[in-house]
Protein backbone atom coordinates (compact mmCIF):
# COMPACT_ATOMS: atom_id res chain seq x y z
CA UNK A 1 0.00 0.00 0.00
CA UNK A 2 1.34 3.11 -0.90
CA UNK A 3 -0.43 6.12 0.88
CA UNK A 4 -1.29 9.31 -1.31
CA UNK A 5 -0.52 12.93 -0.11
CA UNK A 6 -3.47 14.08 0.76
CA UNK A 7 -5.10 11.90 2.99
CA UNK A 8 -7.66 9.44 1.78
CA UNK A 9 -10.13 7.30 2.97
CA UNK A 10 -12.73 4.68 1.67
CA UNK A 11 -15.74 3.98 3.31
CA UNK A 12 -16.87 0.25 3.32
CA UNK A 13 -19.81 -1.66 4.99
CA UNK A 14 -22.52 -3.60 4.62
CA UNK A 15 -25.76 -2.02 2.40
CA UNK A 16 -28.22 0.41 4.46
CA UNK A 17 -25.22 0.58 7.73
CA UNK A 18 -25.75 4.23 7.62
CA UNK A 19 -22.06 4.20 5.29
CA UNK A 20 -23.02 7.96 3.41
CA UNK A 21 -24.85 9.24 6.97
CA UNK A 22 -21.56 8.83 8.33
CA UNK A 23 -19.84 10.73 5.47
CA UNK A 24 -22.03 12.78 5.31
CA UNK A 25 -22.01 14.04 8.70
CA UNK A 26 -17.84 13.64 8.90
CA UNK A 27 -17.66 15.81 5.98
CA UNK A 28 -20.37 18.10 6.39
CA UNK A 29 -22.22 17.55 3.08
CA UNK A 30 -25.91 17.63 2.85
CA UNK A 31 -26.23 16.76 -0.53
CA UNK A 32 -25.08 13.06 -0.56
CA UNK A 33 -27.80 11.00 -1.34
CA UNK A 34 -29.55 9.06 2.13
CA UNK A 35 -32.17 6.99 2.09
CA UNK A 36 -34.15 4.00 3.61
CA UNK A 37 -33.57 1.59 0.88
CA UNK A 38 -30.79 -0.86 1.13
CA UNK A 39 -28.07 -0.19 -1.80
CA UNK A 40 -28.81 3.30 -1.95
CA UNK A 41 -25.31 4.06 -3.57
CA UNK A 42 -24.04 2.12 -6.48
CA UNK A 43 -21.27 3.85 -7.42
CA UNK A 44 -17.42 5.04 -5.70
CA UNK A 45 -18.45 8.51 -5.17
CA UNK A 46 -15.61 11.02 -4.34
CA UNK A 47 -16.05 13.80 -0.81
CA UNK A 48 -13.54 16.10 0.01
CA UNK A 49 -13.61 18.21 2.56
CA UNK A 50 -12.59 21.50 1.81
CA UNK A 51 -10.74 24.46 3.89
CA UNK A 52 -10.37 27.52 1.89
CA UNK A 53 -11.49 25.94 -1.34
CA UNK A 54 -8.77 23.50 -1.10
CA UNK A 55 -9.19 19.86 -0.22
CA UNK A 56 -7.38 18.79 2.56
CA UNK A 57 -9.07 15.96 2.78
CA UNK A 58 -10.32 13.08 0.18
CA UNK A 59 -13.26 10.44 1.09
CA UNK A 60 -15.14 7.81 -1.02
CA UNK A 61 -18.25 5.80 -0.44
CA UNK A 62 -18.94 2.96 -2.18
CA UNK A 63 -21.75 0.72 -2.17
CA UNK A 64 -22.20 -2.41 0.37
CA UNK A 65 -20.58 -6.02 -0.53
CA UNK A 66 -23.10 -7.69 -2.88
CA UNK A 67 -20.93 -10.76 -3.09
CA UNK A 68 -18.58 -10.96 -0.78
CA UNK A 69 -18.59 -15.01 -0.33
CA UNK A 70 -17.75 -15.13 -3.72
CA UNK A 71 -14.81 -12.64 -3.55
CA UNK A 72 -13.13 -14.20 -0.58
CA UNK A 73 -13.16 -17.45 -2.68
CA UNK A 74 -11.46 -16.07 -5.41
CA UNK A 75 -8.86 -13.78 -2.93
CA UNK A 76 -8.33 -17.25 -1.14
CA UNK A 77 -7.08 -19.17 -4.73
CA UNK A 78 -4.70 -16.51 -5.06
CA UNK A 79 -1.18 -16.96 -4.42
CA UNK A 80 0.12 -14.36 -1.45
CA UNK A 81 3.34 -14.63 -2.01
CA UNK A 82 2.21 -11.59 -5.35
CA UNK A 83 0.99 -8.71 -3.95
CA UNK A 84 -1.70 -6.08 -5.06
CA UNK A 85 -4.26 -9.14 -4.65
CA UNK A 86 -7.02 -6.11 -5.15
CA UNK A 87 -5.04 -4.43 -8.31
CA UNK A 88 -5.52 -8.15 -9.92
CA UNK A 89 -9.25 -8.42 -8.69
CA UNK A 90 -9.75 -5.69 -10.69
CA UNK A 91 -7.98 -5.93 -13.80
CA UNK A 92 -9.86 -9.30 -14.07
CA UNK A 93 -13.45 -8.55 -13.12
CA UNK A 94 -13.47 -4.82 -13.93
CA UNK A 95 -16.19 -5.35 -16.91
CA UNK A 96 -17.94 -8.39 -14.84
CA UNK A 97 -21.57 -6.77 -13.55
CA UNK A 98 -21.11 -9.71 -10.87
CA UNK A 99 -18.58 -8.15 -9.02
CA UNK A 100 -19.86 -4.24 -10.03
CA UNK A 101 -19.81 -3.44 -5.97
CA UNK A 102 -16.60 -5.06 -4.82
CA UNK A 103 -14.82 -3.22 -8.30
CA UNK A 104 -16.44 -0.26 -6.99
CA UNK A 105 -14.98 -0.89 -3.44
CA UNK A 106 -11.43 -1.66 -4.49
CA UNK A 107 -11.11 1.16 -6.81
CA UNK A 108 -9.62 3.63 -4.01
CA UNK A 109 -7.90 1.13 -1.50
CA UNK A 110 -5.44 0.08 -5.11
CA UNK A 111 -5.30 3.76 -4.86
CA UNK A 112 -3.71 4.10 -1.25
CA UNK A 113 -6.84 5.23 0.68
CA UNK A 114 -7.28 3.85 4.13
CA UNK A 115 -10.29 1.92 5.31
CA UNK A 116 -13.23 3.36 7.24
CA UNK A 117 -15.58 0.25 7.77
CA UNK A 118 -18.33 1.35 9.49
CA UNK A 119 -20.70 -1.09 11.76
CA UNK A 120 -24.11 -1.31 12.82
CA UNK A 121 -24.28 -1.37 16.24
CA UNK A 122 -28.22 -1.78 16.42
CA UNK A 123 -26.87 -5.67 14.57
CA UNK A 124 -24.88 -8.32 15.18
CA UNK A 125 -21.59 -9.43 13.74
CA UNK A 126 -22.44 -11.50 10.62
CA UNK A 127 -20.97 -14.19 8.33
CA UNK A 128 -20.58 -11.29 5.52
CA UNK A 129 -18.73 -8.97 8.25
CA UNK A 130 -16.50 -11.76 8.77
CA UNK A 131 -15.99 -12.45 4.89
CA UNK A 132 -15.36 -8.58 4.15
CA UNK A 133 -12.86 -8.00 6.91
CA UNK A 134 -10.91 -11.12 5.46
CA UNK A 135 -10.80 -9.64 2.07
CA UNK A 136 -9.72 -6.70 3.59
CA UNK A 137 -6.53 -7.96 5.53
CA UNK A 138 -5.53 -9.55 2.43
CA UNK A 139 -5.30 -6.43 0.68
CA UNK A 140 -3.04 -5.08 3.01
CA UNK A 141 -4.79 -1.10 3.61
CA UNK A 142 -4.74 0.31 7.29
CA UNK A 143 -8.73 -0.65 8.40
CA UNK A 144 -10.16 2.12 11.08
CA UNK A 145 -13.61 0.58 12.56
CA UNK A 146 -16.21 3.17 13.31
CA UNK A 147 -19.43 1.24 14.81
CA UNK A 148 -22.34 3.71 14.20
CA UNK A 149 -24.28 3.82 17.41
CA UNK A 150 -27.82 5.43 16.26
CA UNK A 151 -29.06 7.25 19.11
CA UNK A 152 -30.03 4.20 21.60
CA UNK A 153 -30.22 1.96 18.88
CA UNK A 154 -26.70 0.37 20.09
CA UNK A 155 -27.49 -3.30 21.42
CA UNK A 156 -24.34 -4.75 19.90
CA UNK A 157 -21.90 -2.39 20.55
CA UNK A 158 -19.63 -4.34 22.88
CA UNK A 159 -19.51 -7.21 20.05
CA UNK A 160 -18.57 -5.63 17.28
CA UNK A 161 -15.68 -3.67 19.51
CA UNK A 162 -14.69 -7.15 20.17
CA UNK A 163 -14.57 -8.10 16.80
CA UNK A 164 -12.55 -5.02 15.36
CA UNK A 165 -9.94 -4.82 17.91
CA UNK A 166 -8.36 -7.81 16.79
CA UNK A 167 -7.82 -7.37 12.98
CA UNK A 168 -8.78 -3.72 12.92
CA UNK A 169 -6.03 -0.89 13.42
CA UNK A 170 -8.14 1.49 15.29
CA UNK A 171 -11.96 1.27 16.39
CA UNK A 172 -13.80 4.19 17.17
CA UNK A 173 -17.88 4.69 17.96
CA UNK A 174 -19.36 7.38 16.19
CA UNK A 175 -23.04 9.00 15.87
CA UNK A 176 -23.80 9.62 12.20
CA UNK A 177 -27.10 11.09 13.16
CA UNK A 178 -24.96 13.68 15.57
CA UNK A 179 -22.74 15.78 14.65
CA UNK A 180 -20.63 18.20 16.71
CA UNK A 181 -17.51 20.05 16.02
CA UNK A 182 -15.48 17.91 18.54
CA UNK A 183 -16.95 14.60 17.30
CA UNK A 184 -15.63 14.75 13.73
CA UNK A 185 -12.18 16.43 15.05
CA UNK A 186 -11.17 13.44 16.81
CA UNK A 187 -12.33 11.27 14.94
CA UNK A 188 -10.57 12.23 12.02
CA UNK A 189 -7.82 13.02 14.59
CA UNK A 190 -7.63 9.23 15.79
CA UNK A 191 -7.97 7.79 12.48
CA UNK A 192 -5.14 9.91 10.82
CA UNK A 193 -2.78 8.09 13.38
CA UNK A 194 -2.67 5.01 12.11
CA UNK A 195 -0.86 6.13 8.57
CA UNK A 196 2.16 7.23 10.16
CA UNK A 197 3.07 8.35 6.22
CA UNK A 198 0.05 11.18 6.95
CA UNK A 199 1.20 12.39 10.52
CA UNK A 200 2.49 16.05 9.23
CA UNK A 201 -0.47 16.39 6.58
CA UNK A 202 -2.60 15.46 9.49
CA UNK A 203 -1.30 17.92 12.04
CA UNK A 204 -2.08 20.59 9.05
CA UNK A 205 -5.35 19.53 8.38
CA UNK A 206 -6.24 19.56 12.59
CA UNK A 207 -5.03 22.97 12.72
CA UNK A 208 -6.85 24.01 9.05
CA UNK A 209 -10.31 22.80 11.13
CA UNK A 210 -9.65 24.90 14.35
CA UNK A 211 -8.86 27.42 12.23
CA UNK A 212 -11.81 27.24 9.92
CA UNK A 213 -13.82 26.58 13.24
CA UNK A 214 -12.97 29.75 14.76
CA UNK A 215 -13.53 31.98 11.70
CA UNK A 216 -16.93 30.08 11.56
CA UNK A 217 -17.91 31.59 15.09
CA UNK A 218 -16.26 34.85 14.55
CA UNK A 219 -18.19 35.23 11.55
CA UNK A 220 -21.67 34.28 13.64
CA UNK A 221 -20.64 37.11 16.19
CA UNK A 222 -20.09 39.73 14.02
CA UNK A 223 -24.14 38.53 12.05
CA UNK A 224 -25.28 38.86 15.62
CA UNK A 225 -23.76 42.34 16.11
CA UNK A 226 -24.84 43.14 13.18
CA UNK A 227 -28.94 42.25 13.53
CA UNK A 228 -28.33 44.04 16.47
CA UNK A 229 -27.54 47.39 14.93
CA UNK A 230 -29.93 46.86 11.88
CA UNK A 231 -32.82 46.19 14.59
CA UNK A 232 -31.84 49.32 17.38
CA UNK A 233 -31.69 51.52 14.41
CA UNK A 234 -34.54 50.45 12.34
CA UNK A 235 -37.64 52.81 11.96
CA UNK A 236 -41.07 52.38 10.13
CA UNK A 237 -43.12 55.89 9.67
CA UNK A 238 -47.08 55.82 8.88
CA UNK A 239 -48.55 59.37 7.56
CA UNK A 240 -51.65 60.16 9.87
CA UNK A 241 -54.46 60.62 7.03
CA UNK A 242 -57.07 62.86 8.81
CA UNK A 243 -57.42 63.50 12.48
CA UNK A 244 -59.22 60.32 15.35
CA UNK A 245 -56.50 58.06 12.95
CA UNK A 246 -53.55 58.28 15.43
CA UNK A 247 -54.16 54.99 16.97
CA UNK A 248 -54.44 53.19 13.22
CA UNK A 249 -51.06 54.67 12.15
CA UNK A 250 -49.72 53.37 15.41
CA UNK A 251 -50.99 49.60 14.54
CA UNK A 252 -49.97 50.16 11.31
CA UNK A 253 -46.43 51.47 12.00
CA UNK A 254 -45.64 48.51 14.55
CA UNK A 255 -46.62 46.27 12.15
CA UNK A 256 -44.27 47.25 9.57
CA UNK A 257 -41.88 47.63 11.75
CA UNK A 258 -41.94 44.20 13.93
CA UNK A 259 -42.29 42.60 10.21
CA UNK A 260 -39.24 44.13 9.28
CA UNK A 261 -37.34 42.73 12.24
CA UNK A 262 -38.43 39.04 11.78
CA UNK A 263 -37.30 39.58 8.01
CA UNK A 264 -33.69 40.53 9.84
CA UNK A 265 -33.45 37.73 11.74
CA UNK A 266 -34.49 35.49 9.38
CA UNK A 267 -31.95 36.75 6.85
CA UNK A 268 -29.44 36.33 9.91
CA UNK A 269 -30.55 32.41 10.42
CA UNK A 270 -29.91 31.31 6.68
CA UNK A 271 -26.43 33.23 7.00
CA UNK A 272 -25.53 30.91 9.73
CA UNK A 273 -27.25 27.46 7.89
CA UNK A 274 -24.58 28.72 5.47
CA UNK A 275 -21.99 29.20 7.99
CA UNK A 276 -22.48 25.74 9.13
CA UNK A 277 -22.86 24.11 5.28
CA UNK A 278 -26.27 23.65 5.13
CA UNK A 279 -28.24 23.87 2.94
CA UNK A 280 -32.62 24.94 3.21
CA UNK A 281 -33.64 21.51 1.25
CA UNK A 282 -32.14 18.79 4.30
CA UNK A 283 -32.76 21.42 7.15
CA UNK A 284 -35.59 20.31 9.59
CA UNK A 285 -36.84 23.66 11.99
CA UNK A 286 -37.42 22.90 15.43
CA UNK A 287 -40.36 24.31 17.46
CA UNK A 288 -38.23 26.75 18.97
CA UNK A 289 -37.15 28.11 15.57
CA UNK A 290 -40.77 28.34 14.31
CA UNK A 291 -41.60 30.22 17.20
CA UNK A 292 -42.62 33.77 16.62
CA UNK A 293 -39.95 36.52 17.60
CA UNK A 294 -42.63 38.84 18.85
CA UNK A 295 -45.05 35.84 21.12
CA UNK A 296 -45.15 36.03 25.15
CA UNK A 297 -43.89 33.13 24.74
CA UNK A 298 -40.32 33.95 23.15
CA UNK A 299 -40.25 36.42 24.90
CA UNK A 300 -40.32 34.71 28.44
CA UNK A 301 -38.03 31.89 27.23
CA UNK A 302 -34.97 33.70 25.42
CA UNK A 303 -35.34 37.02 27.00
CA UNK A 304 -34.15 38.67 30.39
CA UNK A 305 -36.30 38.90 33.60
CA UNK A 306 -37.31 42.04 34.54
CA UNK A 307 -35.25 42.55 37.25
CA UNK A 308 -31.93 41.37 35.25
CA UNK A 309 -33.31 44.24 32.83
CA UNK A 310 -33.71 46.56 35.62
CA UNK A 311 -30.05 45.83 36.40
CA UNK A 312 -28.18 45.95 33.58
CA UNK A 313 -30.12 49.18 32.16
CA UNK A 314 -29.94 50.59 35.96
CA UNK A 315 -25.89 50.59 35.61
CA UNK A 316 -25.52 51.89 32.36
CA UNK A 317 -28.21 54.66 33.08
CA UNK A 318 -26.29 55.62 35.64
CA UNK A 319 -23.03 56.77 33.95
CA UNK A 320 -24.91 57.53 30.82
CA UNK A 321 -27.80 59.47 32.13
CA UNK A 322 -27.67 62.80 29.84
CA UNK A 323 -27.32 60.84 26.93
CA UNK A 324 -29.79 57.88 27.14
CA UNK A 325 -32.06 61.43 28.58
CA UNK A 326 -31.29 63.11 25.00
CA UNK A 327 -32.23 59.52 23.59
CA UNK A 328 -35.46 59.88 25.54
CA UNK A 329 -36.05 63.34 24.32
CA UNK A 330 -35.59 62.68 20.79
CA UNK A 331 -38.42 59.65 21.40
CA UNK A 332 -40.51 62.63 22.05
CA UNK A 333 -40.09 64.21 19.03
CA UNK A 334 -40.73 61.23 16.59
CA UNK A 335 -43.30 58.84 19.07
CA UNK A 336 -45.46 61.75 19.72
CA UNK A 337 -47.03 61.77 15.97
CA UNK A 338 -45.39 64.91 15.24
CA UNK A 339 -42.30 66.92 15.44
CA UNK A 340 -41.55 69.62 18.72
CA UNK A 341 -39.02 71.80 16.78
CA UNK A 342 -36.13 69.87 19.06
CA UNK A 343 -37.77 70.94 22.21
CA UNK A 344 -38.20 67.09 23.08
CA UNK A 345 -34.60 66.35 22.78
CA UNK A 346 -33.48 69.41 25.01
CA UNK A 347 -36.04 68.04 27.65
CA UNK A 348 -34.84 65.10 27.55
CA UNK A 349 -31.43 66.35 28.14
CA UNK A 350 -32.36 68.51 30.87
CA UNK A 351 -33.70 65.05 32.59
CA UNK A 352 -30.48 62.88 32.22
CA UNK A 353 -29.87 62.92 35.76
CA UNK A 354 -33.01 61.64 36.98
CA UNK A 355 -32.66 58.83 34.24
CA UNK A 356 -30.20 57.55 36.01
CA UNK A 357 -31.55 57.28 38.42
CA UNK A 358 -34.53 55.13 37.45
CA UNK A 359 -33.13 53.89 34.77
CA UNK A 360 -33.64 50.42 36.25
CA UNK A 361 -37.27 51.16 36.95
CA UNK A 362 -37.86 52.17 33.45
CA UNK A 363 -36.32 48.79 32.32
CA UNK A 364 -39.46 47.49 34.09
CA UNK A 365 -42.04 48.81 32.36
CA UNK A 366 -40.38 48.36 28.87
CA UNK A 367 -39.97 44.22 29.50
CA UNK A 368 -42.74 42.86 27.54
CA UNK A 369 -42.84 45.80 25.11
CA UNK A 370 -40.83 46.43 22.37
CA UNK A 371 -42.24 49.63 20.33
CA UNK A 372 -43.66 51.65 22.14
CA UNK A 373 -45.13 54.95 21.10
CA UNK A 374 -46.82 56.51 24.62
CA UNK A 375 -45.37 59.72 25.67
CA UNK A 376 -43.45 59.69 29.17
CA UNK A 377 -45.50 60.22 31.93
CA UNK A 378 -43.16 62.87 33.50
CA UNK A 379 -43.24 64.32 30.26
CA UNK A 380 -47.12 64.46 30.02
CA UNK A 381 -47.57 66.10 33.45
CA UNK A 382 -45.22 68.77 32.13
CA UNK A 383 -46.82 69.18 29.18
CA UNK A 384 -50.14 70.15 30.88
CA UNK A 385 -51.55 66.14 29.66
CA UNK A 386 -51.87 67.18 26.46
CA UNK A 387 -50.56 64.89 23.14
CA UNK A 388 -47.91 67.04 20.88
CA UNK A 389 -49.58 67.34 17.33
CA UNK A 390 -48.46 66.03 14.43
CA UNK A 391 -49.04 64.17 10.69
CA UNK A 392 -46.78 60.79 11.06
CA UNK A 393 -46.37 58.09 13.35
CA UNK A 394 -42.66 56.69 13.61
CA UNK A 395 -41.89 53.06 15.46
CA UNK A 396 -38.38 52.61 17.00
CA UNK A 397 -37.21 49.78 18.90
CA UNK A 398 -37.00 51.09 22.77
CA UNK A 399 -33.49 50.61 23.71
CA UNK A 400 -33.98 48.96 27.41
CA UNK A 401 -36.98 47.06 25.60
CA UNK A 402 -36.22 42.83 26.05
CA UNK A 403 -36.09 42.52 22.11
CA UNK A 404 -31.60 42.84 21.52
CA UNK A 405 -31.43 39.76 24.56
CA UNK A 406 -34.30 37.87 22.89
CA UNK A 407 -32.38 38.21 19.47
CA UNK A 408 -29.13 37.29 20.93
CA UNK A 409 -30.19 34.41 22.80
CA UNK A 410 -32.09 32.85 19.82
CA UNK A 411 -29.32 33.33 17.53
CA UNK A 412 -26.77 32.01 19.91
CA UNK A 413 -29.25 28.43 20.29
CA UNK A 414 -30.07 28.26 16.57
CA UNK A 415 -26.14 28.61 15.96
CA UNK A 416 -25.82 25.48 18.68
CA UNK A 417 -28.66 23.68 16.47
CA UNK A 418 -27.21 24.14 13.26
CA UNK A 419 -23.59 23.22 14.69
CA UNK A 420 -25.06 20.02 16.14
CA UNK A 421 -27.24 18.86 13.51
CA UNK A 422 -25.83 16.17 11.30
CA UNK A 423 -25.68 16.46 7.62
CA UNK A 424 -26.28 12.39 7.24
CA UNK A 425 -29.51 13.41 9.23
CA UNK A 426 -32.86 13.33 6.74
CA UNK A 427 -34.87 13.68 9.97
CA UNK A 428 -36.35 16.66 12.37
CA UNK A 429 -35.16 16.90 15.86
CA UNK A 430 -36.17 18.91 18.55
CA UNK A 431 -33.87 21.03 20.16
CA UNK A 432 -33.66 20.94 24.24
CA UNK A 433 -33.08 24.00 25.51
CA UNK A 434 -30.70 23.18 28.52
CA UNK A 435 -31.38 26.23 31.56
CA UNK A 436 -27.41 26.82 31.92
CA UNK A 437 -27.93 27.69 27.77
CA UNK A 438 -30.50 30.40 28.49
CA UNK A 439 -29.18 34.71 28.48
CA UNK A 440 -30.72 34.54 31.68
CA UNK A 441 -28.38 32.83 33.67
CA UNK A 442 -25.50 35.34 32.21
CA UNK A 443 -22.73 36.26 34.80
CA UNK A 444 -23.97 40.16 35.48
CA UNK A 445 -20.59 41.49 34.32
CA UNK A 446 -21.65 39.86 30.52
CA UNK A 447 -25.18 41.38 30.88
CA UNK A 448 -23.94 44.94 31.43
CA UNK A 449 -21.12 44.12 28.25
CA UNK A 450 -24.54 43.49 26.24
CA UNK A 451 -26.15 46.80 27.67
CA UNK A 452 -23.24 49.33 27.11
CA UNK A 453 -23.14 48.05 23.48
CA UNK A 454 -26.76 48.52 23.13
CA UNK A 455 -26.95 52.01 24.23
CA UNK A 456 -23.83 52.78 22.36
CA UNK A 457 -26.00 51.96 19.20
CA UNK A 458 -28.63 53.92 20.01
CA UNK A 459 -26.29 56.76 21.08
CA UNK A 460 -27.30 59.89 18.96
CA UNK A 461 -24.32 60.94 18.89
CA UNK A 462 -21.77 58.46 18.60
CA UNK A 463 -18.26 58.50 20.26
CA UNK A 464 -16.54 56.02 18.23
CA UNK A 465 -13.38 55.49 20.44
CA UNK A 466 -16.14 54.05 23.03
CA UNK A 467 -17.88 52.06 20.31
CA UNK A 468 -15.56 50.23 18.64
CA UNK A 469 -14.68 49.15 22.49
CA UNK A 470 -17.93 48.11 23.17
CA UNK A 471 -18.50 46.11 20.13
CA UNK A 472 -14.81 44.42 20.70
CA UNK A 473 -16.19 43.11 23.89
CA UNK A 474 -19.55 42.29 22.57
CA UNK A 475 -17.52 39.94 19.94
CA UNK A 476 -15.34 38.47 22.00
CA UNK A 477 -18.08 37.20 24.76
CA UNK A 478 -20.11 36.24 21.58
CA UNK A 479 -17.56 34.01 20.16
CA UNK A 480 -16.67 32.37 23.85
CA UNK A 481 -20.14 31.70 24.37
CA UNK A 482 -20.50 30.28 20.86
CA UNK A 483 -17.53 27.71 21.75
CA UNK A 484 -19.29 26.81 24.95
CA UNK A 485 -22.44 25.76 22.48
CA UNK A 486 -21.08 24.30 19.37
CA UNK A 487 -17.92 22.39 20.58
Amino acid sequence: MNPTQTPTFVVIGQPNEGKTTVLATLTENDTAEIGPIPGNTQRCVRYPYKVDDRDILLFYDTPGFQRPGKMLEWFSKQDDNKPDLAKRFLAEFAHDKVFHAECEILKPIVNGAAVLYIADASRGVGKADRQALEILRKCGNPRIGIINSKDKAKAYFNEWKQFMRKDFNHCREFNGHRGSFRDRRELLEAVGAVVSEWSAPMREVLAALDSDWNARLAQIADMIIDLLTKVLTAQEEVTVQKAGKEDHAKKKAKEKLEEKIREFERSCRLKILEVFKHSKDHWKPSKLEKMDLFSEEAWKLFGLSKQQLAFVFGIVGGGVGAGIGAGIGFQIDVLALGSTGGLGTAIGAGVGGIVGIVGGLGALGAADHAVDFKVPWALRWAWGGKKLGGRTSIAKIKPASNLPWVLISRSLIYAEEASHWAHGKRTATELQLADDNKISVWEKSELKTISEFIHQICADKKDQTKYQDAKKSVRLLLVSKLKQLTE
